[in-house]
């Protein structure tokens, strides 16, 4: 199977973000009296919106907030993000040399949990705009990831939408909510980055980096799927 068109997470894939969103939301829950783990991180937050990472965190500690509490602390985590890559941002290694790659014999678009503010500055400053199609950021579409409205926003972008049968669309993503969204919109997903091993197994397949894709591994990755 030889995809025409990749549709890409950037937050950890592209961009390490890991260190910065932990941080963000981290001190957001600080305020709430809550010090996370590095467990918990992961099972609960890590690859997650920050919206249901900040509410996974007040289900699983049993903690007495509200809409307003959970909406505030999203906000807070979020302008902390924000603010963090506003100061510059580390690509993940190799990763430029591979978008670079993949933009050559393929459609690339962001679908990202990031803001569009937040992805548009990355770009820019990675000098990367050129190489995608469309950027989809977390306000565009309806629901947030594990929900597809994100994917089905892109799929119709890209004209493949035809009741749900996406075409020769494949999905990059680093979480389960990511994974789960791509799958939900009937599209191949391969995890890339660390990730821990049944997250990476809800997708059809698995690369440790984004520095090990290019058309021809991407192919043959997807080769065995129907």
């Amino acid at each position: 199977m030889r995809p025409d068109a990749v549709l890409m997470e950037l937050d950890g894939i592209l961009i390490d973000t890991f260190a910065a969103r932990r941080v963000a939301i981290a001190d957001a829950m600080r305020l709430h009296g809550v010090e996370l783990t590095d467990t918990e991180y992961w099972e609960w937050c890590a690859g997650w919106p920050t919206a249901q990472a900040i509410a996974g965190i007040a289900r699983e500690r049993r903690l007495s907030l509200d809409a307003t509490d959970l909406e505030l602390a999203t906000v807070r985590a979020d302008r902390a993000l924000a603010h963090s890559l506003s100061k510059g941002t580390m690509l993940a290694d190799g990763a430029r040399s591979a978008v670079e790659r993949l933009a050559t014999r393929h459609r690339l678009a962001a679908v990202s949990r990031l803001r569009r503010t937040d992805i548009s500055a990355v770009l820019d400053l990675a000098r990367l705009e050129h190489a995608f199609a469309f950027v989809i950021g977390a306000e565009d579409a309806t629901d947030d990831k594990p929900h597809p409205a994100p994917y089905h926003l892109a799929l119709r972008r890209l004209g493949r939408y035809r009741g749900g049968a996406a075409g020769t669309v494949v999905a990059l993503e680093n979480g389960a909510a990511g994974i789960r969204a791509a799958q939900a919109a009937g599209l191949p997903c391969i995890a890339v980055g660390p990730q821990p091993a049944h997250i990476a197994l809800e997708a059809s397949a698995y690369v440790p980096s984004l520095a090990d894709l290019d058309p021809t591994s991407l192919a043959t990755l997807l080769d065995p799927l129907p």
